[in-house]
């Protein structure tokens, strides 16, 4: 086992992969993993180390280099060669950058920065004070998240829960779901999917859900102060409780519920756009 590793190490350390080789984590504040095929596993402790476990049958080796205040670690054989699944133990605190061309990733515990990019791989994400996801294919999954979350995705689906801050999400082809939200900042927009709003309306906040082949569902909390506008092409409009519309053009409306002070946006070009209370259904009629 290998416990330290001298802090002004600059460049490439190679070390021979045993089951298991342990790095000291003093003066380290950002950790970037990068692995060309394969699972990429995160987990935290209360320890200033590192633990890195490869399974890398071929030559069992991974490359771990220092510089600054950084620490990056790759395995040792070239990508390509061979799939090789990674698990790392880190200092919760620690910004995590991961880049996995072709990997399963999967993060919990966090309590630092945490940026994602995946070409072909499904993301989960438990924790995590500003989150940054860029997924090619693949779902992604983010959970009990503060601060900043950003997604893109090209294909796949996306679903946020419990997250507490400003959430911006862009899906090509998928589905948006985000549940229990507190956020006065939300941007959400898929070409080719359904989505849906589970959460705060912030007094003075800002909201924008929109899709272009798919369906809204967004509720509404009792109390709401909220202006509302709505813009659909090819679609409908419900809501499962009475509003006033204002200024209605074809189907381009708005009302407003109590003082209106927050802003929602909600536009489906070829798609039905749904208003409920918290903890309702969509009527079945509505299908």
């Amino acid at each position: 086992m290998l416990t330290n590793l001298i802090a002004g190490t600059i460049g490439a350390l190679m070390l021979t992969q045993p089951a298991d080789t342990t790095i000291s984590a003093q003066g380290v504040s950002k950790l970037r993993i990068e692995n060309h095929e394969g699972t990429i596993i995160v987990r935290t402790w209360d320890r200033n180390e590192i633990q890195v476990m490869a399974d890398d049958s071929e030559d069992g080796r991974v490359e771990i280099s220092r510089s600054g205040d950084g620490i990056k670690i790759r395995p040792g054989t070239p990508p390509g060669e061979e799939d090789v699944d990674m698990e790392i133990t880190m200092p919760a605190t620690l910004s995590l950058e991961i880049q996995g061309p072709f990997s399963d990733v999967d993060v919990q515990g966090s309590r630092g920065v945490v940026a994602v990019s995946v070409v072909e791989g499904d993301v989960t994400i438990l924790g995590g004070t500003t989150v940054a996801v860029h997924v090619v294919e693949g779902d992604v999954t983010i959970e009990g998240a503060s601060g900043t979350v950003a997604v893109h995705s090209s294909a796949g689906d996306v679903t946020l829960g419990s997250i507490r801050g400003t959430i911006a999400v862009e899906a090509i082809d998928g589905d948006i779901g985000m549940l229990r939200i507190e956020s006065a900042d939300v941007h959400a927009t898929s070409v080719d999917g359904n989505v849906t709003y589970d959460g705060t309306i912030r007094d003075g906040g800002q909201y924008r859900l929109a899709t272009h082949d798919g369906e809204l569902v967004c509720t509404i909390p009792e109390g709401a102060n909220v202006t509302v506008a709505v813009a659909t092409y090819d679609g409908d409009f419900r809501a499962s409780f009475p509003i006033s519309l204002q200024g209605r053009v074809d189907k381009r409306f708005e009302f407003t519920l109590g003082s209106g002070s927050a802003r929602l946006a909600l536009e489906a070009f070829d798609g039905e756009i749904h208003l409920i209370r918290p903890g309702e259904a969509i009527p079945e009629d509505w299908e």
